[in-house]
């Protein structure tokens, strides 16, 4: 995949939709609208509203595929999705503390996302195997969350087929949790 990633071009959104401003920072989005995305579903103290508006762009469109990506620990997207209403969920722990959560009481996001979308999860070593890789064959620092759809890619349970769009936000995380996340190497001598 480290051949196939292209840098995002921050602060430089090219929006093909409502909600799609990530996905297209993410590189040449072509004219067909032809991709596939993968992003981090989210619960608990940040809600998933940019996934869903980029649902509702791709459920316009009808060839775009959105796969959302929970911490393993922490199911509470997919369960509300599986249920059509939000549902709690035990909430693990894990180091990428911008995934795990429950949604809000009344939020709509079942109901947007599961017509739409495709969930996955990745674990912890999947997401650190992630920042490794967007340190070491690209420079860049994310949090473990924003991580997480790298993650599902390296790991297997995203499809690279066609054109594939990883959406990559977050930078929220200490020196010493990114350090301890990457194994402590950050290839500085």
């Amino acid at each position: 995949m480290a051949d196939r990633v292209r840098r995002a071009r921050p602060h430089a959104p090219r929006p093909v939709g409502p909600g799609a401003g990530r996905a297209a920072e993410a590189g040449d989005v072509p004219a067909d609208g032809r991709v596939q995305g993968a992003g981090r579903a989210r619960g608990g103290r940040r809600a998933p509203g940019g996934r869903a508006g980029l649902c509702l762009w791709a459920r316009e469109r009808g060839d775009v595929r959105i796969v959302g990506v929970e911490s393993a620990v922490s199911r509470g997207v997919s369960a509300s999705v599986a249920a059509g209403r939000v549902t709690r969920v035990e909430v693990g722990d894990t180091f990428a503390d911008g995934l795990p959560g429950n949604l809000e009481p009344g939020c709509v996001t079942p109901e947007v996302i599961g017509r739409t979308a495709e969930l996955t999860s990745v674990t912890d070593d999947q997401i650190r195997a992630g920042l490794r890789l967007l340190f070491h064959e690209h420079g860049l620092v994310a949090e473990g969350a924003g991580a997480a759809a790298v993650a599902a890619v390296l790991a297997g349970k995203v499809e690279a087929a066609g054109r594939l769009v990883v959406v990559v936000s977050g930078r929220n995380i200490t020196v010493p949790a990114y350090t301890a996340a990457i194994g402590g190497d950050t290839g500085r001598h």
